[in-house]
């Protein structure tokens, strides 16, 4: 896990990894440095803990990882779980983590012994073109907000994009497309006038200004 300024920040993990070249890594290892954080334990001396509940396997992993430099253990709560999450909203957290107490571990599989509670939230916005796929169909949305009467780009959605959105959009492409792309990091776009509202549900906003898992709930009728 990357921190900055005392949170975890994905993107700044992510950069980390990509780097090669040995000396940006020791700067970016000065500048952000990565914390190993110990989550739960599956085997100690040999012995196969997956069986055992959660909080046998909490009690065992504190008891055999000491904290220390570039090594932490992740804590948890009892109880509190909403208020914890309105916290994580209101710090600007991806979200929080709900596990069974007395759930088992299964490696490799995706159980209802925990569940993943993200922050997510709504954007009204304007569809600005699309990307089509090899048939010439709409496929990604790139979508944009009006700062100060400047068009800026807030990423592109695939995801929930309905064949009833692509149908309307594709209609109105046939009459309103425009030569001028609105963004120019944007290849074989199909470009069209802003004047389409739809709605994205993402995460949280990255450092460029996108969307973090973005899913698109639909064009706006009103």
């Amino acid at each position: 896990m990357a921190l900055t300024d005392g949170k975890p920040d994905f993107y700044a993990l992510q950069k980390r990894a990509l780097m090669s070249d040995e000396f940006k890594i020791k700067l970016a290892a000065n500048k952000t440095p990565v914390q190993f954080v110990a989550y739960d334990i599956l085997y100690i001396d040999g012995k196969d803990l997956t069986a055992a509940p959660l909080m046998k396997r909490k009690e065992i992993l504190n008891k055999a990882v000491t904290e220390g430099h570039g090594l932490s253990i992740s804590w948890y709560i009892e109880r509190n779980g909403k208020a914890f999450f309105e916290l994580a909203k209101q710090e600007q957290l991806e979200g929080i983590v709900a596990k069974k107490k007395d759930g088992l571990y299964y490696i490799g599989k995706r159980t209802h012994e925990w569940v993943k509670i993200k922050v997510m939230q709504d954007e009204d916005l304007f569809v600005c073109g699309y990307q089509p796929d090899e048939n010439g169909k709409v496929k990604d949305l790139i979508l944009g907000y009006y700062d100060g009467g400047e068009l800026k780009s807030r990423g592109k959605v695939y995801l929930g994009v309905s064949e009833s959105d692509r149908k309307i959009i594709a209609e109105f492409a046939k009459k309103n497309t425009v030569k001028t792309p609105h963004f120019d990091k944007y290849e074989n776009a199909v470009w069209i006038k802003p004047q389409l509202i739809g709605t994205a549900h993402f995460m949280h906003e990255t450092a460029s200004g996108g969307m973090r898992q973005p899913v698109w709930k639909g064009l706006r009728s009103d």
